[in-house]
């Protein structure tokens, strides 16, 4: 049983988990709990797996009355989870962090079931920290910043993606000639603050047009605005709401500008590209600032906060790598470095091994 979800962070890694169990077995079952609203259930949907929808909403960063609404559905989302376990009799229970994991995972433990946490950050959220004395591993994306949890419990793999991030690319010299490829996202809901500063900056890089390519995922409510901004300036640029092929536009891109989650750093250094960090400011603890310092610390990616993210900063780095490919391929070279290949094997490991 996979819990958690909300976020394309949370969601994408339990999929990546699901998938290698069920590939190990044609016995082996797989169901998540969580609830129905956000992008849990559609990405579950497309990836043809199941779910036990569940009531669940966030604690933290809400007015009182959400908070005790919150409080409510983590009662009846208790009651729903523990006849989910009930019925599908789970012999391993998988955290994948945020509000929604917590009334499931109590229930594994009201239940005696094993469980195991994925913490995707450098600085764990709320969830995972009250949730870690219930588990019997917590398997870390990226090395935290401080002690959190028992270090008997903590298994260090990286965090889980799929399959198609598993090879390492090979890019030639030859791959970083021509027009500057550059992929925009701002998580799964886009960020209007990133697409904002890029509007802006798009009057400066006009005259250097024939040199760009962007493919640029802004999210729903941004399409329409940010479409016409490309078009006036006429540069090349195909404006998505959402990228469920960002597999290959990572293989497409030689540069990256994006936030911080940690499922966005675990793919970059899978793919080995240089990236623009813009950290959400109002990160939990500010987890995504952290997860951005773990990579530029080691000139494998640029961080800038959304404070000080402005046309001219942008501008001055985009034209920074029109002109010089070889720093991009060093910086590339120093991304690599830091991948951890296969990571949903390693988790699916330690849900086995719970087990035994």
């Amino acid at each position: 049983m996979i819990a958690g979800g909300g976020t394309g962070g949370h969601v994408y890694p339990g999929v990546a988990v699901a998938r290698t169990w069920l590939a190990d077995s044609s016995n082996n079952e797989v169901l998540f709990v969580g609830p129905k609203q956000g992008l849990l259930a559609k990405i579950l949907e497309r990836e043809d797996l199941p779910i036990k929808s569940i009531k669940a909403s966030g604690f933290v960063g809400v007015r009182i009355g959400k908070k005790i609404l919150s409080i409510f559905q983590l009662i009846s989302g208790l009651v729903q989870s523990l006849k989910a376990i009930e019925n599908f009799n789970p012999h391993v229970v998988l955290g994948v962090g945020g509000y929604a994991s917590v009334s499931p995972i109590i229930a594994a433990w009201l239940k005696r079931k094993p469980i195991v946490l994925i913490e995707q950050n450098s600085v764990p959220g709320i969830a995972n920290r009250i949730l870690s004395p219930f588990a019997s591993k917590i398997a870390l994306g990226l090395p935290l910043q401080r002690n959190f949890f028992q270090k008997k419990k903590i298994v260090s793999t990286g965090l889980p993606l799929r399959s198609d991030f598993d090879s390492r690319i090979k890019r030639e010299t030859s791959f970083w000639k021509g027009p500057l490829k550059v992929l925009i996202f701002g998580g799964s809901q886009g960020a209007t603050a990133i697409n904002d500063v890029v509007v802006r900056t798009l009057p400066l890089l006009h005259t250097l047009r024939t040199e760009l390519k962007v493919v640029h995922q802004t999210g729903d409510r941004d399409i329409e605005w940010v479409s016409r901004a490309y078009e006036k300036e006429c540069i090349d640029c195909d404006v998505k709401n959402f990228l469920f092929d960002i597999v290959d536009k990572y293989k497409w891109a030689h540069f990256v500008i994006a936030r911080s989650g940690a499922v966005t750093v675990a793919e970059i250094t899978s793919m080995g590209l240089p990236a623009l960090l813009i950290p959400f400011p109002e990160s939990t603890h500010g987890h995504q600032e952290e997860n951005a310092k773990f990579l530029s610390e080691k000139e494998a990616g640029i961080s800038v906060k959304q404070e000080n993210f402005e046309p001219k900063v942008l501008f001055s780095i985009l034209s920074k790598f029109i002109k010089n490919r070889n720093a991009l391929m060093e910086m590339s070279t120093k991304t690599q470095d830091l991948n951890h290949s296969c990571s949903r094997l390693s988790v699916t490991k330690i849900c086995r091994e719970v087990v035994a």
